[in-house]
């Protein structure tokens, strides 16, 4: 439950039309950011990600509806929803914007995030699936505690959702500055020794 104080901040960003807002589709997220005027900026303000079986295609518009990018993203159906859920998180970060402040919209009503991207609300995924899926959203509150150690990939390879692991990290850290953040790791504990 929201505080008070909360609740009048989002019916502010709401009168102003500045609340994030995601609201499940059919096949995926439709995501609306805020147009923003001042830094830092996205290149779109509204973004839709479909589902697919290898993965996420992510369409990107700007405001007068035009699509101004396309990305797909090869990741298995078990870490669809938390792809979409971590890289809302991603481009709120990027600008700014307080996580806690995004509307999450199901079937036109204004629910919580976890009821949005709860587990047990898709009848697409299997039952070794939707384990999947808990094990990763798991695996990655760890992250966003620690951080994406290496302890955390090394955990995903065994329990056997490193495509979705890798995916969504990719979001926050590229592969090459992980090769940088291992070494650096590395080195640390050699010095510590």
């Amino acid at each position: 439950m929201k505080s008070t104080n909360s609740q009048k901040i989002s019916k502010l960003l709401d009168k102003h039309d500045y609340r994030v807002v995601v609201q499940n589709t059919d096949g995926g997220y439709l995501v609306t950011f805020p147009s923003r005027k001042e830094l830092p900026v996205i290149g779109f303000v509204r973004l839709y990600q479909e589902f697919q079986p290898m993965g996420i295609l992510t369409c990107f518009y700007n405001e007068e509806g035009i699509e101004v990018d396309k990305q797909e993203t090869l990741c298995p159906p078990y870490s669809h929803k938390l792809f979409s859920l971590y890289s809302v998180m991603y481009y709120c970060l990027s600008i700014g914007y307080d996580v806690s402040f995004v509307k999450f919209v199901l079937n036109n009503k204004e629910v919580s995030e976890e009821a949005l991207f709860a587990p047990h609300a898709d009848s697409f995924l299997d039952v070794a699936d939707s384990n999947r899926e808990r094990i990763l959203h798991n695996i990655l509150s760890s992250c966003f505690n620690d951080g994406f150690l290496p302890k955390y990939e090394e955990l995903a390879e065994q329990e056997g959702v490193i495509d979705g692991f890798l995916a969504i990290r990719r979001l926050f850290v590229p592969d090459n500055m992980m090769d940088e953040l291992h070494a650096m790791i590395e080195l640390e504990n050699s010095t510590n020794e």
